[in-house]
């Protein structure tokens, strides 16, 4: 999945361009003495409005990132049938599972993105009260986190702080992507 990395080069994208047109009013109410006050004020209404207008759009572009991401969620953790694999019957319960057979199940089938196998191994651990070091996102938190995520990159869009972070600092962007989403 490309989600984060999506959303990341979409919020730098609009960030960029509201911080240059940012820079254009700047530019104009600095040379606001070179222009009739009229004139000055038409200028500035224009380039307020271009930039409300990128901001708007910067928005709407992040927001249907993270519902694109939430309706690929969906198709993913829906049951299907053909995912079951003859692992599935490790789960009947002739056999006892071990904390590591479970891990390494789970290992496998995340790096297969075989949901319907995540979601029978973590049932199966539940109802078995077997505890691995292993997570399991259901579709509810990953698409929550992905609101939350997204949210925070809309505030990007007018924070220079946030944005700068954002663009240059892989560091604070690794940290601020909650462990739901990373891989995703």
């Amino acid at each position: 999945m490309e989600f984060v990395k999506t959303l990341r080069d979409v919020t730098i994208s609009y960030a960029d361009k509201a911080a240059a047109k940012a820079a254009e009013i700047r530019a104009l109410d600095s040379d606001r003495n070179n222009y009739a006050q009229s004139t000055y004020m038409d200028k500035r209404r224009v380039l307020v409005k271009e930039q409300e207008d990128i901001l708007i759009e910067g928005r709407h572009s992040i927001l249907a990132t993270v519902d694109t991401y939430k309706q690929q969620l969906k198709e993913r953790y829906q049951a299907k049938g053909s995912a079951v694999t003859d692992d599935a019957k490790l789960f009947d319960g002739q056999i006892p599972l071990t904390p590591g057979d479970l891990e390494a199940l789970v290992d496998k089938y995340t790096e297969a993105d075989n949901m319907t196998m995540l979601r029978m191994i973590f049932d199966y651990t539940h109802k078995n009260d077997i505890h691995i070091d292993r997570a399991f996102y259901t579709e509810q938190t990953r698409a929550q986190t992905a609101d939350a995520l997204g949210e925070t990159m809309c505030g990007a869009l007018t924070s220079d702080m946030t944005a700068a972070l954002v663009k240059k600092d892989d560091f604070f962007w690794s940290n601020m992507v909650a462990d739901a989403l990373k891989g995703e």
